[in-house]
């Protein structure tokens, strides 16, 4: 088996069989090699593009999550048919409320719409620009532009559609059925003053401008800044309802040292999906790409 060897390209080579497997074999194997792959291969597969990222150029790159997307969309849609319909369903509603621009276009229109929201209240202004008088005082730039332009100077904003599959392994994990509406997820990350992180505050008003965007949805918020994760990641995350299609929208607030913590720490996704599908994985995976830690 691929776990078995310190040869990377074998897990590689197993992915494409698989893949080619759950297009090919009847319903009771494709069963058998879906259950496999959600709980052996794509975990395994996300670590190997995490920490192989730097040694793929951008086509392989993409190649690869391709490949891992295709994967995990076949297994679940083997798996829970019915639900992953249900899914695919929310996903094309999402990718409608996006619209054709894609989601560039979508999150450069929520960053304005931030950032008018906060220059238009002066205490999310005064929480955003926490040193304000200080930068005043140092910086005649700062007295010439407007305060919308310079709240989104200080936004990068992030959309994005997740895929059926990825809506689908939310809700079971959960056991929550509604977190199969959740296919549409924006990431706000909050720049500080020159090289300095940003200050709490900062989150704190961003988080309190997301009405601009939709309903919250108080009962899903959860505060991982003054409560971090036992794997040291912190963000703010919010659920927004938009009154308009219905759609559940959610979003992480951070700011950009939590960001690389989350992206390159301890705190990384594809360490987290390893672990929380199989605690077995983790030994098989140090040993298959001992580069992970």
């Amino acid at each position: 088996a691929a776990v078995e060897t310190t040869d990377a390209r074998a897990l590689v080579a197993e992915l494409a069989t698989t893949a080619v497997a759950l297009r090919r074999l009847d319903p009771l194997r494709r069963k058998r090699v879906a259950l496999q792959a959600v709980h052996v291969h794509l975990p395994l597969g996300e670590l190997l593009g995490d920490t192989q990222a730097k040694s793929l150029s951008p086509p392989q790159q993409v190649a690869f999550r391709a490949l891992l997307d295709d994967i995990e969309d076949r297994s679940y849609a083997t798996l829970f048919p019915e639900s992953y319909a249900h899914a695919k369903r929310n996903v094309a509603k999402a990718a409608a409320a996006v619209g054709p621009a894609g989601p560039e276009a979508f999150a450069a229109s929520c960053r304005a719409s931030l950032s008018e929201t906060i220059a238009s209240c002066d205490i999310l202004l005064s929480k955003f620009f926490p040193e304000d008088s200080k930068a005043l005082t140092l910086s005649e730039t700062a007295l010439v532009l407007p305060p919308a332009v310079r709240v989104e100077r200080r936004l990068v904003v992030e959309a994005r559609v997740k895929t059926a599959a990825s809506a689908l392994r939310k809700m079971l994990g959960s056991a929550n059925t509604k977190a199969v509406r959740d296919v549409l997820g924006l990431r706000v990350i909050v720049l500080g003053q020159l090289n300095e992180d940003a200050a709490h505050s900062s989150l704190y008003a961003v988080r309190d401008a997301l009405h601009c965007l939709g309903n919250e949805l108080k009962h899903r918020s959860k505060d991982y800044v003054q409560n971090p994760k036992a794997s040291g990641y912190r963000s703010l995350h919010s659920t927004l309802l938009r009154p308009l299609d219905g759609l559940l929208v959610e979003v992480q607030v951070r700011s950009r040292d939590m960001h690389w913590h989350a992206t390159f720490g301890d705190a990384a996704h594809a360490k987290y999906k390893v672990d929380r599908r199989d605690p077995l994985l983790r030994g098989a995976a140090q040993k298959l790409l001992p580069a992970a830690d």
